[in-house]
């Protein structure tokens, strides 16, 4: 996780391939100090086979607002800032499944956001 001209990038690797049965799923919750973290955005991506999901909350946000390339066993995801509504902090997981069933946890991480 990293952040680049105002964007929050994701760069996962991807060990299993993922068929119609697998799904990678990535967790990001924003949280901005002074702001109610019910109202921050909750971003679900969820990516099945080469095609990418993504819901905020009950909302499903454009596949023009996040940007992703998946390339082999890589799969790098853009978010504007803007979209996360410029958090202070990110809270972040990945994880992969099948058939709903996880094979893979990353624990949630905190990452401060530090703007350039």
């Amino acid at each position: 996780y990293w952040i680049q001209k105002g964007e929050l990038w994701v760069d996962i690797r991807v060990t299993n391939p993922l068929d119609e049965l697998g799904a990678l799923n990535v967790d990001i919750f924003s949280y901005k100090n002074g702001v109610e973290f019910s109202k921050l955005p909750k971003l679900n991506l969820r990516l099945l086979g080469n095609q990418l999901f993504a819901r905020d909350g009950r909302r499903h946000v454009s596949k023009a607002e996040i940007q992703y390339d998946l390339e082999k066993k890589t799969l790098l995801i853009r978010i504007p800032l803007t979209l996360l509504k410029s958090p202070d902090y990110l809270f972040v997981s990945a994880r992969t499944l099948q058939n709903e069933l996880s094979f893979d946890f990353g624990s949630w991480r905190i990452l401060k956001v530090n703007r350039q």
